[in-house]
């Protein structure tokens, strides 16, 4: 839920300032120097996993690029170029007709489930699914599964939603149910684990927005501003200690899952607030928040 989520309160954001192009621009550069320079942190990761599987330098290096352009340059940072394109798509498109928007968005959000997570319900197109496969990898990005998520926070921009909180609270019992269901099915009969796009994750990502929206913040905003570079830290930085410790339980010795949850958590979070901490006296440091 979190990914969707982060989709709909990044288009909010961004959309609740008047449009322009210079705006625009500058929102994507930031976002493209923060995508390059986890990249480059996460380099000698992927190399190093290369090189414990096997992988000829060359395929490697294929691979990286061929990662770094259409899926995300390590698994979990598809997060930042998919919003790069859903930014651009969105401001492309928000000045249409909200009918003509809605049809596109959730045209391309039904392509991107029926490759994703609904295949079996169009076997005639398996072979335009393997060719699209093989060069764009995956429609979880920012055409197909990024645009209708940013198009949302737009819209919440445009639109005040008055919706009493007992109705929100039931709307995200209700279609998180739903999802559960969805995924259990998906599961069973696809024997797939990972499902990127899911039909019920819209409705409950979209409540979940309002929740947030509903909710009465009195936090200063220097202690805003530091929560928001800890947030990018954070999901950045993170998967560093899911691997290290990884590589320790799979090279050296057992640590328990729980134990490696805690360490994780208390790495990340410490780690981060020194980066954020070191991004307000060292210059290189902010392009990491």
């Amino acid at each position: 839920m979190a990914v969707p989520v982060y989709f709909i309160i990044s288009g909010y954001l961004f959309f609740s300032k008047p449009f322009s192009m210079q705006r625009l621009k500058h929102q994507l550069l930031r976002l493209l120097k923060l995508y390059l320079a986890w990249t480059v942190v996460y380099i000698p990761i992927i190399v190093l996993k290369d090189v414990l599987d096997n992988v000829p330098p060359f395929t490697g290096a294929m691979d990286f690029i061929h990662n770094f352009i259409f899926s995300g340059s390590y698994f979990h940072l598809w997060f930042l170029p998919s919003l790069i394109f859903a930014l651009g798509i969105v401001s492309f498109i928000h000045k249409f007709k909200t009918q003509s928007v809605a049809v596109i968005a959730v045209g391309l959000f039904i392509l991107g489930l029926l490759y994703e997570s609904y295949r079996f319900l169009v076997p005639q197109f398996e072979g335009v699914f393997e060719i699209y496969g093989k060069i764009f990898l995956t429609t979880r990005n920012g055409l197909f599964f990024g645009t209708i998520y940013v198009y949302l926070g737009y819209f919440f921009t445009q639109h005040k939603i008055q919706i009493k909180r007992y109705q929100v609270a039931f709307g995200i019992a209700v279609s998180m149910f739903l999802l559960c269901i969805e995924a259990i099915l998906m599961f069973k009969y696809r024997e797939i684990s990972v499902m990127n796009l899911t039909v019920f994750a819209l409705p409950a990502s979209v409540f979940i927005f309002i929740f947030a929206q509903q909710q009465e913040v009195n936090v200063k905003e220097d202690k805003l501003l530091f929560l928001r570079k800890l947030s990018t830290v954070l999901f950045c930085g993170h998967p560093i200690f899911t691997a290290g410790f990884t590589f320790v339980n799979e090279h050296f010795i057992f640590i328990p899952t729980l134990c490696t949850l805690g360490l994780v958590v208390l790495g990340s979070t410490v780690s981060s607030i020194i980066i954020v901490k070191m991004s307000e006296k060292i210059k290189l440091m902010s392009y990491f928040v």
